[in-house]
């Protein structure tokens, strides 16, 4: 309260604070080691890569599994432009056809609609939208 010149940011805090019944310190920062250690940054990750794994159950999975079951037939082959490529396709945890990593969702069952509707439409999506890409 002794400081003659305040800058925007000390004002507003000040219209914070004045309404309530504290007393502000200062410490220089010899004094202030356990705030300070609290404040810096580590230098590698402080959560586990572990922590961070998210498990998702959707139906989808349920439904491109089907899909990929009616794609593999060989007189669907022409239609889903797999001849060449059915004996690169390999089979994932999750019982899912995959190519190269990514898992093969069959033109000719309509799941790539649904997909796409989710990926763009979803509350928890994650796509920015046409306007913002």
């Amino acid at each position: 309260m002794d400081q003659i010149n305040l800058n925007i940011s000390q004002r507003m805090w000040l219209d914070v604070v004045k309404d309530y019944d504290c007393e502000i310190f200062y410490r220089p920062g010899k004094v202030n080691v356990v705030v300070d250690a609290l404040s810096r940054k580590s230098a590698g990750s402080s959560v586990p890569a572990s922590c961070m794994r998210i498990s998702v159950d959707s139906p989808l999975v349920s439904l491109i599994r089907e899909a990929q079951t009616k794609g593999v037939r060989q007189e669907n082959w022409k239609i889903e432009r797999i001849r060449g490529e059915i004996i690169r396709f390999v089979q994932d945890s999750r019982g899912l056809l995959t190519h190269c990593g990514r898992v093969w969702v069959p033109m000719s069952s309509g799941v790539r609609q649904i997909v796409l509707e989710e990926a763009h439409e979803s509350r928890f999506s994650i796509h920015p939208g046409a306007t913002k890409m």
